[in-house]
């Protein structure tokens, strides 16, 4: 029997963890039962990584706004490639993929990424007006139809879906965000002592890493408010931020009117997010909404004691013991969690070993292997194993 033949149509292929867990998980994949072909709207710069030998790249080179030409060049990529289905991820991806799907008359299936419509997106964002928000989901839910198949990366993703899309609940299978072993390396303390002193820092204790998109969603202002009471009391203390956003100069400006210069640093878009985790003694996670969040994930693998948001998937991802959780938009909280975890090395033990079992419930060759499955499924080849295992996951 051929190969299925699966069209991957995606915004971008820069850094984010959307783009990165794609490009990990298509190596992962059966080459012998499945064709990847990758098809992202723009292509600008060096990707998060490589899909591996075999896969097809067929960028689109535009806009993500420009809608009507991104579905004429879909049809036409469609008419060479003549893929059985159609994977979309991110929103302007997914709209112009399932136009091109229902025109094409090929199944579509879209990954799930986020809550964009409830509540908690909007806070902290002015760009975010309600009505913006609520034009985009109601052309959202009105081509929701569309998509032949959905698949989530979480359950709060999931029912948030089902709440403010309408989608039933059978048309959705959670797939989680995975790691895998292999990508995470282990330093020595000699190269430890280099990373740090790369960053400018030679002696510190603690490093507070946190990795995310420069954002209002992921809540760095928060916590670089945090830093002006840990530097107060551990005077060593210092926090990196890797990742690249709108909100780059604002946070800069709000690192040197508190006086952080020395102790804060920016660290712009980074492809080596694994050694700095492995460099780090602290990761802290003040997100203020999540789909997943797999820089938290990658943290927990690493065994870095963690302290994040309590947030609805964070709970799904940590558990009840693999991280610290304070309340979000809290700097007190933060600083608080911060001192206390450092100052006690039994506690940062228990954290990083909680973290590292915890995170083996995410695996990206499990990941693999359900999405197989769901492409089976909706080209029409699912096989009786398929069908057990996939009535057991719903």
């Amino acid at each position: 029997m051929k190969p299925i033949t699966v069209l991957h149509v995606i915004d971008t292929l820069q850094t984010g963890g959307t783009e990165s867990q794609l490009l990990r998980i298509l190596p992962r994949l059966d080459p012998g039962g499945f064709r990847q072909v990758l098809c992202p709207l723009q292509m600008t710069g060096s990707p998060v990584g490589v899909a591996g030998d075999g896969v097809e790249t067929h960028p689109l080179g535009l806009h993500k706004n420009d809608v009507l030409r991104g579905v004429a060049a879909l049809r036409a990529i469609i008419a060479r490639v003549r893929p059985d289905l159609l994977h979309t991820h991110l929103f302007a991806a997914t709209l112009m993929g399932r136009a091109a799907g229902r025109l094409s008359r090929l199944p579509v299936v879209t990954t799930l990424v986020n809550t964009p419509y409830a509540p908690q997106w909007r806070i902290d964002d002015p760009a975010l007006t309600r009505w913006k928000v609520e034009a985009v989901r109601a052309v959202d839910a009105l081509t929701a139809s569309w998509t032949s198949w959905y698949v989530a990366i979480s359950e709060t993703v999931k029912r948030s879906a089902v709440r403010h899309l309408g989608i039933p609940a059978d048309r959705i299978t959670v797939i989680p965000r995975g790691v895998a072993p292999e990508d995470l390396p282990a330093l020595s303390p000699e190269e430890v002592r280099q990373v740090r002193q790369s960053l400018g820092w030679a002696d510190v204790d603690p490093l507070i890493l946190n990795v995310g998109r420069l954002v209002p969603q992921k809540g760095q202002r928060h916590l670089i408010e945090a830093m002006t009471v840990v530097v107060q009391r551990l005077p060593r203390a210092r926090l990196a931020i890797a990742g690249e956003g709108r909100l780059h100069g604002a946070l800069e400006a709000q690192i040197r009117a508190l006086r952080l210069d020395g102790a804060v640093r920016l660290l712009g878009d980074r492809r080596d997010v694994p050694v700095l985790l492995a460099a780090a003694d602290l990761f802290v996670f003040p997100s203020l909404s999540e789909g997943f969040g797999v820089a938290f994930l990658e943290a927990m693998a690493a065994g870095r004691p963690c302290i994040a948001s309590d947030l609805e998937v964070v709970r799904e991802v940590a558990g009840s013991d693999a991280a610290v959780l304070v309340p979000p938009m809290s700097s007190g909280a933060l600083a608080d969690a911060i001192m206390t975890v450092s100052r006690d090395e039994e506690t940062r033990r228990r954290l990083a070993e909680a973290a590292r079992i915890r995170a083996r419930h995410f695996s990206l060759a499990e990941a693999a292997r359900r999405l197989e499955e769901v492409y089976r499924r909706v080209a029409g080849r699912e096989t009786a194993a398929d069908v057990l295992v996939g009535a057991a996951s719903r």
